[in-house]
Parts: structure tokens; C-alpha cells; sequence
């Protein structure tokens, strides 16, 4: 990210790298969208986990 808070590139990457190159809530978002796209389940996030982990 930028000093202003904005990404400054975007690539595509390989599933296993993501892992790897991102960080902190932004991985468990992108982990939540690789699982809604493997198995059509979407959930409703906060800080990238999914809301009724969190109520638990």
C-alpha cells in the first residue's frame, strides 16, 4: 500500500503465494473469497472473519 492508504500494483498470483505477499486482514478477506469461490458459500466479513465466528 501507498502512503495514502491505496494499493500501488496488482498481479496475479499463484493460490499458494497469496499466503506469502499478503498481510494482516487482507489475507483472511482473500482466504474467505477463495472459499466462497470453491464452494459458492459467501459470508458477511468483519476484519476478514467471517460475523458468526466472532459472535461464537
Amino acid at each position: 500500500m501507498t502512503e495514502s492508504g491505496r494499493f500501488g500494483k496488482g498481479r496475479w498470483v499463484e493460490r499458494a503465494a497469496v499466503g506469502e505477499l499478503a498481510v494482516d486482514h487482507s489475507l483472511r478477506r482473500i482466504e474467505q473469497c477463495l472459499i466462497a469461490d470453491d464452494t459458492g458459500q459467501v459470508l458477511e466479513l468483519l476484519r476478514g472473519l467471517p460475523l458468526r465466528e466472532l459472535a461464537a
